[in-house]
C-alpha cells in the first residue's frame, strides 16, 4: 500500500513538473504576443505546430511515412482534425488583419460595402452608438458583447486609427493596425530565433542525457537594487567579450568552399535577463521558486554571501 502511494506521489510530482515547465515557457510567449494576436489565433498556431512536429516525428520513426493514428496518439488531436489542418496549411492565405480584434474591425470597416460610401468607395464616418450601420454594430459583429464599444473606441483612438467627430461620430483615419513597430521587427526576428535555439538545447538534453549540450546560468538575489544597473553594465560588457571570442572560434572552423558545408547550424547564445519581486507577486509566484529548478541543472550560482559555488 505504501509503495503504491509513493508511486502515485511520484507520478503526481512528475506531472506537476511538466505543467510548471510548460506554464513557465508559455508565460513568456504570452507576454510577447498578447495584444498582437488573439487567443484563437494562438490556439490555431499551437494546433498547427503540434501537427507539424508530430508528423515529423512519426515520419522519422517510420521511414518517412506519416501514420495519422500515431500522430493523433502523440498529439491528442483527432485524425479528422489533423487532415483538416494539413489541408488548411496548403491553402492558407491568412491576412495580417486576422491576428487581432482591432485589426479585424479596421479591415471590415475599410473593405465591407455596408461601411463604404457608395459614391466614393471610402470608409464612411459612423455614428458611435445605435442600431443599423454604426460603430457599435461593427464592434459587436467582431468582438461580441463581452467587449464594449467604448473600450474599442478608446483603444483605436489612442493608437491613431480613428478620431471622434462632433462627440457622436467616429472617423477612420488609418485602416492599418500596427502589430509591432518597425524598430521592433528585427528584435522579434532575432529574439524568437534565439529562443527557439535555447529550447532546442533543452529538448536535446531531455532526449539524449548522455550527450548533453552546455546550458548554464548564473544569477543572484543578493545584489542591492542600487547596484543592479552597474551589474547589468559589467555583465553586458562580459557578454560582448564572450560573443567575440565565440565568433572567432566559429570563423576559424569555417570553409570558403560551400560544397564542403554539411548544412548543420550550430552556435551559442548570449543574453542578459532580470526579474523583480513585483513581477513575481503579480504572477502569484514565489520570488525564489526557480532556485530548486536551477539547482537541478547544476549551474554556477552566486550565493548570498557572494562566493562562487561551481557545481
Amino acid at each position: 500500500m505504501n509503495t503504491q502511494l509513493k508511486r502515485e506521489d511520484f507520478r503526481s510530482q512528475l506531472s506537476e513538473q511538466l505543467t510548471t515547465a510548460a506554464t513557465r515557457i508559455l508565460r513568456g510567449f504570452v507576454k510577447i504576443f498578447m495584444g498582437r494576436m488573439t487567443f484563437d489565433v494562438m490556439v490555431d498556431l499551437l494546433r498547427q505546430v503540434m501537427v507539424e512536429e508530430g508528423s515529423r516525428r512519426i515520419a522519422a520513426e517510420n521511414d518517412g511515412k506519416v501514420i495519422l493514428s500515431r500522430v493523433s496518439l502523440l498529439t491528442g488531436i483527432r485524425t479528422q482534425a489533423i487532415k483538416d489542418i494539413q489541408r488548411q496549411q496548403s491553402e492558407s492565405t491568412s491576412a495580417p488583419h486576422d491576428l487581432t480584434i482591432e485589426g479585424r474591425i479596421l479591415a471590415i470597416w475599410s473593405n465591407d460595402k455596408q461601411y463604404l460610401d457608395p459614391k466614393t468607395g471610402q470608409p464612411m464616418e459612423l455614428i458611435i452608438h445605435g442600431g443599423g450601420c454604426t460603430f457599435q454594430r461593427l464592434v459587436s459583429s467582431v468582438a461580441g458583447r463581452g467587449v464594449t464599444t467604448q473600450t474599442v473606441l478608446e483603444r483605436l483612438e489612442a493608437s491613431g486609427n480613428v478620431e471622434v467627430v462632433n462627440e457622436h461620430w467616429v472617423r477612420l483615419v488609418n485602416p492599418r493596425w500596427i502589430y509591432i513597430q518597425n524598430f521592433q521587427s528585427q528584435m522579434l526576428e532575432a529574439g524568437s530565433f534565439n529562443a527557439e535555439n535555447h529550447l532546442t538545447t533543452l529538448q536535446h538534453n531531455l532526449d539524449t542525457p548522455d550527450e548533453r549540450w552546455t546550458e548554464r546560468s548564473v544569477w543572484s538575489v543578493s545584489a542591492p537594487a542600487e547596484l543592479v544597473p552597474e551589474l547589468r553594465e559589467v555583465l553586458n560588457e562580459a557578454l560582448k567579450d564572450y560573443y567575440h571570442k565565440a565568433a572567432a572560434l566559429i570563423r576559424e572552423r569555417e570553409v570558403e568552399n560551400m560544397s564542403q558545408v554539411n548544412e548543420t547550424l550550430s552556435g551559442v547564445g548570449f543574453y542578459y535577463w532580470q526579474r523583480d519581486e513585483q513581477q513575481h507577486k503579480a504572477e502569484n509566484r514565489p520570488f525564489l521558486e526557480e532556485k530548486a529548478y536551477h539547482s537541478a541543472i547544476r549551474p554556477i550560482v552566486v550565493k548570498e554571501k557572494g562566493n562562487d559555488d561551481v557545481n
